[in-house]
């Protein structure tokens, strides 16, 4: 029998209204079909392995490759890349693309680091445009290698082309506002709307008054936290509901925002956007407008806000860092972030900030010390270099990688010193001198990436974090740093702790009071053991998990909202039934059908 192996077609479009109309995603995922299917036929008339392209495609929409945002780990490739380096993507599966500029449009140095990667992982790479597969176990002639260099560097040229008019078209549109034109951008504050003759903003009536109420509350004493509850109590919706789409609730850091806008005052400020190491920065260009946007909020109102923040202590850190989990703690209802709280008297708890804000959330507090002896207690014995998985394994590979390739650029220099030492002539000397400080310069880029790797190394370093003394405030943030990086989230109730683990592909659940165990299978607790302490795949054991139902609930609810990514994820399940019934809970007419279906 041939062997099959799988496609994974991935088609980006840079545009948020090429996604919305989904023409250019569709010729993509056309043309890469074509392409496997006639590669295919190829590859039966000389007995080779064929490809089957898989149901889930890999789509980036309105991110933009220049600045490398669809490799970042939430986005389509990488999320793919993410599952490559986890070993959920097969060795020898294909990713079809149309084009090198789909993958990568930053510097040729960048988008061949692309390619190396994928190299690493095993994948092979079709690119469609030019009917050719570059196959990770096979070196590139220098016609394909000369191909791709030059596609790198035109895509990214174009990219500072395109970039460099748009910034010029706004500076001409900016000298035209100045002189009485209309407005150089229909953008601006969600409390105003562009006028028809688009010369001047105006406030929208229901927004204004909404800002002028949560100034007043301010004021007056209110925190943000009451603030943001009372608004949705009374059903005073947010200003971020865009078309086709239920209003949204208020949240405490929407009211920070809006509180220390001075868009709110009618200035502006104009600013230049660039980017750093793929993060944008907006830099001030020039002084503040004033006058520039309708005034919603005066002048001494808006400064006697800022001061009351001022005065405003924040709320107390714990003395001794009390919540060892902070920042992975999911509610059970809703998926949202709960945060640490505790009463003078009272045992202290864990509360959900979106019962807090009054966005629909019912969940109860949740005691929090049974949730940090269990862990403590499930996972003090592991062997973290287990729990370190493919991520660690890569780790090290990197630094072997940069050790190597600092070694053949320190082996150029002394062959360049050789050759400068015997040469006397004097154009010759500028020109070979001139490499030998680009290969210093090289080296020192190499030098740097390797401190950094090291650096990240260290915090994987388990003996550390068993010596730690969970009484002490210090110890317990390193243990807090520590676990996060084996942790995605945890969810507790009042009778367990779901855990989730950045190496096991579903959660496990540990009970506060040990459960008896029945059936065949290992329990969570033995799980762990096996595959963290005695080192075990999860693929030499039988998991023990509860009959699943959610899938019959996502296609129940799917009318309603778009269904989780990833059904398997209990954060991403729980985030969407909560999110799919309250969108029924406010307009239950609409969606009588749906509750009339007496099977869910």
């Amino acid at each position: 029998m041939k062997e099959v192996r799988q496609a994974y077609i991935y088609s980006r479009v840079s545009k948020s209204i090429q996604a919305e109309e989904g023409k250019g995603l569709q010729r993509q995922e056309e043309k890469a079909l074509d392409f496997i299917k006639t590669h295919n036929k190829s590859q039966l008339k000389n007995a080779l392995p064929t490809y089957k392209a898989v149901d889930t495609l890999i789509t980036d929409k309105g991110l933009s490759a220049y600045l490398g945002k669809n490799t970042q780990k939430n986005a389509g490739l990488g999320a793919f890349i993410a599952a490559a380096e986890a070993g959920r993507i097969p060795a020898g599966s294909l990713l079809v693309s149309e084009n090198t500029d789909r993958i990568s449009r930053m510097s040729a140095d960048d988008s061949r680091e692309i390619f190396r990667n994928f190299k690493r992982l095993k994948i092979d790479v079709a690119l469609v445009k030019f009917g050719i597969i570059i196959y990770h176990d096979k070196d590139k002639d220098l016609g394909i290698d000369l191909l791709l260099t030059a596609a790198f560097h035109l895509a990214n040229m174009e990219s500072q082309q395109k970039s460099q008019r748009i910034r010029d078209t706004f500076d001409i549109k900016r000298r035209e506002e100045k002189a009485g034109g209309e407005k150089r951008t229909s953008i601006c504050p969600s409390w105003l709307k562009l006028s028809t003759d688009k010369k001047s903003f105006e406030v929208i009536n229901e927004h204004g008054r909404t800002l002028e109420l949560i100034f007043k509350m301010k004021i007056d004493g209110y925190g943000s936290s009451r603030i943001c509850a009372h608004l949705n109590e009374n059903k005073i919706f947010s200003f971020t509901k865009k078309e086709d789409q239920s209003p949204k609730k208020w949240t405490k850091g929407m009211v920070e925002k809006y509180l220390k806008m001075v868009q709110v005052m009618g200035h502006f400020q104009a600013k230049k956007t660039t980017h750093v190491d793929g993060k944008r920065i907006d830099i001030p260009l020039g002084d503040i407008i004033k006058d520039y946007y309708p005034t919603v909020i005066s002048e001494d109102t808006f400064i006697q806000v800022q001061q009351s923040f001022k005065k405003t202590q924040k709320g107390m850190v714990a003395k001794n860092f009390a919540n060892l989990f902070s920042g992975i703690c999911k509610c059970p209802s809703c998926g949202s972030t709960l945060s640490y709280g505790r009463s003078l008297r009272a045992q202290p708890k864990l509360r959900c900030k979106n019962k807090d804000d009054r966005r629909g959330c019912k969940q109860t507090n949740i005691n929090y010390i049974p949730i940090e002896e269990t862990l403590i207690k499930q996972l003090a014995g592991l062997d973290y270099s287990k729990l370190n998985g493919r991520n660690f394994s890569n780790l090290v590979k990197d630094i072997d990688l940069l050790d190597h390739q600092s070694d053949e650029i320190e082996q150029i220099i002394s062959n360049f010193n050789k050759v400068l030492s015997t040469t006397s002539n004097t154009k010759r000397f500028a020109e070979i001198n001139e490499l030998i400080e680009n290969k210093y310069t090289e080296l020192e880029a190499l030098s740097e990436k390797r401190n950094n790797l090291i650096s990240v190394r260290s915090n994987y370093d388990s003996t550390a974090v068993q010596q730690l003394n969970l009484t002490n405030k210090e110890d317990r943030q390193k243990y807090n740093v520590f676990i996060k990086q084996y942790i995605n989230y945890i969810i507790p109730d009042d009778s367990k702790v779901i855990v989730s683990f950045k190496t096991l592909h579903k959660p496990l659940k540990f009970w506060y009071v040990e459960k008896s165990r029945t059936g065949n299978g290992l329990s969570d607790k033995e799980i762990v053991k096996e595959v963290f302490t005695n080192g075990k795949t999860t693929d030499d054991i039988k998991m023990l998990f509860r009959k699943d139902t959610r899938n019959s609930i996502i296609n129940h609810l799917s009318p309603v909202l778009k269904p989780p990514k990833n059904r398997n994820d209990d954060l991403e399940f729980i985030k969407f039934r909560f999110e799919a019934t309250r969108i029924i809970e406010e307009n239950p007419k609409k969606w009588k059908w749906l509750l009339d279906d007496k099977d869910h």
